[in-house]
């Protein structure tokens, strides 16, 4: 009779093979939690170490060791030649498309929530005009959602100080300055 760690080992007919048993662990433990992907490592293996290379990248940083530079101003003479492929690695690779650009707008300086609604109201002018894409603007509102949150905790500290002021004052003065006592 064949025993659940067979039947999860694989095979047709569930008989499962001892090979692939004794090569990592069974099955049957990666099945019991369902967020393992695949075969989870043996203990004290934690796997490959971070910035371990791939034998492939290993052998080519071999091969191309020392001839680098004269790679690079080979593809620099070609892209100056006109070749376009070359023009287009070196552009890729040292001169990157932009994510984004500065936008610039006429913003009044933010320091209560009140300012952030004068500011948003720039910011719908903007957009109205055409000034903005769609990521501009997201993260245009961001900076000004941030902004209102930094705005409402300075806010709630400036009250908390103001409360435990109040409160110590009234500790000092001692209980008989208490109102509403007979």
């Amino acid at each position: 009779m064949a025993s659940d760690d067979d039947q999860h080992s694989g095979g047709a007919n569930g008989a499962g093979d001892a090979s692939a048993n004794d090569q990592t662990t069974s099955n049957a433990q990666c099945h019991r939690s369902p967020r393992v992907r695949g075969r989870p490592f043996q203990r004290g293996n934690g796997g490959r170490p971070r910035g371990a290379k791939n034998r492939t990248t290993r052998a080519l940083d071999e091969l191309l060791q020392g001839e680098a530079e004269q790679l690079l101003r080979s593809a620099i003479a070609n892209a100056n030649a006109g070749d376009g492929a070359s023009q287009k690695i070196l552009m890729d690779r040292y001169y990157p498309a932009r994510r984004g650009r500065p936008v610039h707008l006429d913003l009044p300086p933010i320091k209560t929530v009140a300012d952030v609604i004068a500011a948003m109201i720039a910011v719908w002018n903007a957009i109205g005009q055409g000034q903005l894409t769609p990521d501009e603007i997201a993260a245009v509102t961001l900076v000004m959602d941030r902004s209102i949150k930094l705005i409402e905790v300075l806010d709630v500290t400036n009250r908390i100080g103001a409360l435990e002021s109040i409160g110590s004052e009234l500790n000092e003065a001692g209980p008989s300055s208490s109102s509403g006592s007979p």
